[in-house]
């Protein structure tokens, strides 16, 4: 599901594009600008320990990104802006402010390092998010990172030429993203399409919940498109006028469309995973 938040989000979108220009056109960090952190080495050697060799022994997903990490301060920073990326979606009703912001500090502090109180990733991570990013998204972040690693390995292996392209084009991004791997990671699949062209992808980070939209507005698609995000392109615009509304407000989870297709916004799930030791 995704229970998505209709108020603006700059300093979300801040730090989405700091993190494709200095950290996936370029190897440098999201955080401090003297550091090369997204580079091909480190993105290797951190998806080798994180999604290569996973650990299947007990403790918190922290406590194993600690010893993934390996104590290695380049590892540790680039594992904290992950954190940041993965954090940015999540509505603060399944992931509160403060949690964000620990867990990326605490990270952190592997390395003698801080979250800078004035940074955009701050204040983005204070913002009320985006959408709900799905219980399984939350409780298997590693499956997530291994995604996060996994596109950005990949694109730095383009040619330089073509790493701006795939990522200015929203459907040469959707190839891209589709031909890595997934492994469950489908969740940071829709958010990562999301963050780099909100214009082209729902917030949505369910692909069933895509589907059944899809499924129900059909009629205002045509039959030869058959991707279902360039459906839903479609559907909104159809959407938007039938409404009297701008394309830009019209909200699936919301009435009166919420009812029409099974979508309803998350009672009783607040911050879903504050209390987990995750």
């Amino acid at each position: 599901m995704s229970l998505t938040d209709a108020r603006p989000h700059e300093h979300i979108q801040a730090v989405v594009d700091a993190w494709k220009e200095r950290c996936l056109l370029e190897d440098g960090s999201l955080l401090y600008d003297e550091e090369q952190l997204w580079s091909p080495d480190n993105l290797a050697q951190a998806h080798h320990n994180i999604a290569e060799q996973p650990l299947l022994d007990g403790g918190s997903f922290i406590e194993k990104l600690e010893r993934q990490l390996a104590g290695e301060r380049r590892l540790v920073l680039l594992g904290a802006e992950l954190l940041v990326v993965y954090y940015l979606f999540a509505w603060d009703g399944s992931v509160g402010a403060a949690t964000k912001r620990d867990r990326v500090a605490k990270v952190l502090a592997w390395a003698n390092a801080e979250l800078p109180e004035d940074s955009e990733a701050w204040q983005a991570l204070g913002e009320a998010g985006i959408g709900h990013p799905g219980q399984f998204f939350l409780l298997r972040p590693d499956i997530q990172l291994g995604f996060l690693l996994d596109f950005a390995l990949r694109l730095k292996k383009e040619p330089a030429s073509e790493q701006r392209q795939t990522l200015s084009d929203p459907w040469r991004l959707r190839d891209f993203a589709d031909a890595g791997e997934d492994q469950g990671a489908s969740g940071m699949r829709h958010i990562l399409l999301h963050l780099l062209h909100p214009d082209a992808f729902e917030p949505i980070s369910s692909g069933q919940d895509k589907q059944r939209i899809a499924s129900t507005y059909a009629d205002l698609v045509d039959d030869d498109i058959e991707d279902l995000d360039e459906q839903l392109v479609v559907i909104r615009r159809g959407l938007a006028e039938l409404l009297g509304q701008p394309s830009g407000e019209v909200e699936f989870y919301r009435e009166p469309l919420a009812s029409t297709w099974g979508g309803h916004r998350a009672k009783g799930d607040a911050n879903l995973v504050d209390g987990l030791e995750l």
